[in-house]
Order: structure tokens, then sequence, then C-alpha cells
């Protein structure tokens, strides 16, 4: 744990604390070890890449929330809120794993499908939908189309639900190192 970590409580007050190479954030030594480029050098080098996810969907707030939510689980996102150029930027971004709205202006989630898997690069990526209808047919559709199907909260009282199902999800596709709190 980092010393000026959120929840880090020392035995001794924290502007004291040696700087061995590493930067304390903080810290008024004037030591030339300690400085910011070398706690960054330090800490990339110590620390996993974070698993990439790409989001399609035409809310951004939904965007911003599942964003917030996954970022704080060890998970780097990109996004989408244009489905008619969505494929372009997945290309680019080349991520784990695809969340894809089924309902979207100017092409469905079930068509951006079609299209992801006739992409070599994209093809063998685990695809998820992420929707509000929790239909049958859905489920189906996205079954028939090797893709995993999570329904979107529309209470609060649902959040908790879709928190544990989406975290298990990431979990079997894609673990991170982060923690899921």
């Amino acid at each position: 744990v980092h010393p000026r970590a959120p929840g880090f409580n020392p035995p001794f007050p924290v502007d004291f604390l040696p700087c061995q190479g590493l930067l304390l954030r903080g810290c008024r030594s004037s030591d030339s070890r300690c400085r910011s480029s070398v706690f960054q050098q330090t800490n990339s080098a110590t620390t996993q890449p974070q698993p990439e996810l790409f989001i399609v969907d035409d809310s951004t707030l939904l965007i911003k929330q599942f964003q917030n939510l996954v970022t704080r689980w060890g998970y780097q996102v990109k996004f989408s809120s244009d489905a008619l150029n969505a494929v372009q930027s997945l290309l680019a971004a080349e991520p784990a794993v695809i969340f894809l709205d089924i309902n979207m202006p100017g092409a469905s989630g079930f068509e951006l499908i079609k299209q992801i898997r006739r992409q070599n690069q994209l093809a063998t990526i685990p695809v998820v939908l992420l929707t509000a209808e929790r239909s049958v047919s859905n489920q189906w559709r996205a079954q028939w189309a090797s893709c995993k199907f999570l329904a979107k909260p529309r209470t609060p009282e649902e959040v908790p639900t879709f928190r544990a199902e989406l975290q298990a999800l990431l979990q079997e596709l894609v673990p991170a190192s982060g923690n899921f709190a």
C-alpha cells in the first residue's frame, strides 16, 4: 500500500516517511531520488496493464456511469456513442471485451455484431449485449450470436444485482487486478 493512499494510516506522520528511491507524493525531502518520475517509473514497472473494455451506446450518461464503475475495478474504457462509426473505432482500439447496446440510432447492436464478426481483428473478441430490454427473444438472439447478455438496471433497486452480474462476467471474460469493492 502506498503511504499516501486513501485509508493508509501510518503510526507516524507521513512527512517523516523515508524516501528510499520512491516518491511519496508531496514528499518534502531534498533527496534527488524523491521525484515524481522516479515513483512513476517504479510504479509502472510493478503494475499490470489494465484490460481495455469498449462500450457502444447512444446514452452518454450510461457510458459515463459504466466507465466510472469499471475503472475503479482496474479496467480501461473506450467508447463510441455513434453506432455507425463504432466498428472503425473498435478496429483502432482492439479491446478485450466489447459491450453493445441493442437499440441505437443508425444501427442496432445485432447489426454491429455482424459487422464485428466480419473483421478478422475483432471476430474472436467477446461481445456482451447490454440493454434495458430483458426480453427472452433478445437473450436468445444474443446466445445465437455467441454473445453474453446483460440487462441494464432500470431502477435503483436493480443496481446491486447489475454490479454483481457485471463483476462475474468481467472476471469470467477478462479478469483485472483491481478491487471489486
